[in-house]
């Protein structure tokens, strides 16, 4: 959660934006006011995104910001991979580099940080969990991996070697980091439609969802 509030909301450019756009708008009150604690030199001070001063604001969110980037990035690991959207009935919106629109899953890595994905595989028969592996990639916080579910991994790297089926299944991720006896995420569908996708949804991913694709 800590790291989707840095991606959505702890922004400093955003906030330093919003900071200035707000004290454009009480300048002219603060600066007619005749009983503040301050100096009007004082105020520009704190919103200033060059000072050093202490009570700078925009300082302050721009070090706080860089301290928990720091702080999340050395928590993260392979094993965060999630899955996280499927499609086994493609519409069209999204095609392969062959131009056909076959089934895919997106992986999804919520944080806290960068994680390079090694020891990470994908099946839909937990008696063979390392049925396809995952190509080895760095995804950042907050990126996603499309898998094409087509079962045509001679189309590329990021092409599984069995296909979705449309009726419905479950998926399966392991690692190796934590051992094969237990998938490190999963997911059991029914039948989707063409245009369907089935997602995570809420604030922590807990929940799916059937939505357009």
């Amino acid at each position: 959660m800590m790291s989707q509030f840095l991606r959505e909301g702890f922004d400093p450019g955003a906030l330093g934006a919003r900071i200035e756009q707000l004290a454009n708008l009480i300048r002219p009150h603060v600066q007619a006011d005749p009983n503040k604690p301050y100096t009007n030199a004082q105020f520009e001070t704190a919103i200033s995104a060059s000072a050093t001063a202490a009570s700078a604001i925009v300082p302050f969110i721009r070090n706080r910001h860089a301290f928990l980037r720091s702080y999340l990035d050395a928590q993260a690991a392979a094993t965060d991979i999630r899955l996280d959207e499927l499609v086994t009935v493609n519409a069209g919106a999204l095609r392969d580099e062959a131009g056909e629109a076959d089934p895919w899953v997106k992986l999804y890595n919520p944080g806290p940080g960068p994680a390079t994905i090694g020891g990470i595989y994908l099946t839909d028969d937990p008696a063979e969990p390392t049925k396809w592996a995952v190509p080895a990639r760095r995804l950042a916080d907050g990126e996603h991996l499309l898998v094409w579910l087509d079962g045509q991994a001679s189309q590329g790297e990021t092409h599984a070697s069995f296909r979705a089926p449309a009726a419905g299944g479950t998926l399966y991720l392991y690692s190796t980091a934590v051992g094969l006896h237990a998938p490190l995420d999963r997911v059991t569908y029914g039948e989707l439609t063409a245009g369907q996708s089935f997602r995570r949804v809420g604030l922590l991913g807990n929940q799916w969802v059937i939505a357009s694709e």
